[in-house]
């Protein structure tokens, strides 16, 4: 549902920057960035800028070009009239934020995180998906000024749209990519791939496990983030 989606994801937001402005001006947050050191504070802060990012991103892959709020909106006044904001500038915009935020965050399994959380790991491997998809091929509009932005293009225009990418898109965003999903890599945390199986010759499926604990309702290791879910009655949908 597209009106649900959109309105959902905008309410997201905005309570994300909210959180994010409260927990700004508190003491032991301040301190600990100066120190450059995590605290529950800037985990928390960091926590709601990915709420944040996680939603441009998705509303950016449903709609494209989106209005964009990187303040609290607290009346009506603030956002009419709104216009669209090319996705380039929320990339950029919400990547940097990400880049700021991620060394103050705790890695799955530090300061109690699981992957029911937003996390230092997850954050590092969203910074890598963002920047694969703003560097990557998209349909972009013909009647919208993206300003600066060049792009190299495939096939013609059509339907005031047109098939394209930045020019600059390796170093400007498939570098950062490597970077953080090297990052994310190297050092995940408690997170791993399930390589073996436990439960025996009879099973030998290691693929398996992982979605079988989903199906338990268990928290799977090699998940970097998991969305709660009720198990699937008559379907499959928790299993895919």
């Amino acid at each position: 549902n597209a009106v649900t989606s959109w309105s959902g994801y905008y309410q997201v937001a905005n309570r994300a920057n909210i959180i994010m402005e409260a927990i700004a001006e508190k003491e032991e947050y301040q301190i600990a960035v100066d120190a450059g050191i995590p605290n529950e504070w800037t985990q928390l802060y960091g926590e709601a800028a990915v709420f944040r990012a996680f939603s441009y991103f998705t509303l950016i892959k449903l709609f494209g070009d989106v209005p964009y709020h990187d303040k609290a909106t607290t009346t009506l006044s603030q956002t009419t009239p709104t216009g669209l904001t090319s996705r380039f500038v929320i990339y950029d915009g919400e990547i940097a934020n990400l880049i700021k935020v991620e060394p103050l965050m705790y890695r799955i399994g530090e300061g109690g995180l699981t992957a029911e959380r937003f996390s230092r790991t997850f954050a590092q491997g969203l910074i890598g998906r963002m920047c694969l998809f703003a560097g990557g091929w998209s349909t972009c509009r013909t009647d919208f000024d993206y300003g600066d932005v060049t792009f190299e293009q495939k096939g013609i225009e059509q339907w005031n749209a047109k098939y394209v990418r930045v020019t600059d898109y390796k170093t400007k965003y498939y570098a950062t990519a490597k970077t953080y999903l090297d990052l994310c890599v190297s050092n995940p945390g408690s997170a791993y791939l399930i390589t073996t199986d436990p439960r025996g010759a009879a099973f030998n499926n290691p693929f398996q496990l992982h979605f079988q604990n989903l199906m338990d309702l268990k928290v799977s290791p090699e998940s970097l983030f998991e969305i709660g879910a009720t198990q699937a009655y008559n379907g499959d949908f928790t299993y895919s």
